[in-house]
């Protein structure tokens, strides 16, 4: 079954698959037989990344998908703050997750010292996550982005809006979706 055409130049389709795939060959390879290689995680790829996570501890795997639900890049204090774990289990947690290679220190000196490997890979958990906990996991990430960074509130209102959609909060996404176009056109 074929998904919705590509809509733009052979190079920019190019583009578009490199930028998706950062170049790993398995993932290439994957996306481009994927019905919607520009939109989706393909299936084989969601399978291992799903495998990889169902071997990691219960603690780790939660820590895991509230990570990949706070977007490529996240701290240890918000995955403290929207777990309810406390340092010592998150610690843990990172450690399993840096040693497996899911995650990664970022450079730099940001508020956000961790990644995910791949975007791919950090979809591919998103998509783990139970819906009944999706919205409560969603209500929490916008609350700690909002409690834990004010003085960044602008910058992460386009992530607080999309937790508030999916908490189902839509005026209160509204909201901060006008916060984020606000800062975007300063």
């Amino acid at each position: 079954e074929m998904g919705t055409p590509f809509e733009g130049t052979l190079p920019a389709f190019a583009v578009a698959l490199h930028r998706r795939s950062n170049g790993n060959p398995l993932f290439l390879t994957q996306l481009l037989e994927s019905p919607l290689p520009q939109e989706s995680v393909p299936a084989t790829v969601a399978s291992l990344v799903g495998a990889r996570v169902a071997a990691l501890s219960a603690e780790t795997r939660t820590v895991a998908e509230v990570a990949a639900l706070a977007g490529q890049r996240f701290s240890a204090e918000l995955l403290r703050d929207v777990t309810g774990y406390n340092d010592a289990t998150v610690d843990l947690a990172l450690d399993e997750l840096l040693d497996r290679r899911i995650v990664q220190e970022t450079a730099g000196r940001g508020i956000l010292p961790y990644a995910f490997g791949h975007q791919l890979v950090q979809q591919a958990i998103a998509q783990l996550v139970e819906p009944g906990r999706l919205r409560e996991r969603s209500r929490r990430m916008a609350r700690a982005l909002k409690q834990l960074y004010p003085e960044r509130a602008r910058e992460f209102a386009s992530q607080i809006a999309a937790d508030l959609e999916a908490a189902a909060r839509y005026d209160d996404a509204a909201a901060e979706d006008r916060v984020a176009v606000e800062w975007a056109l300063d």
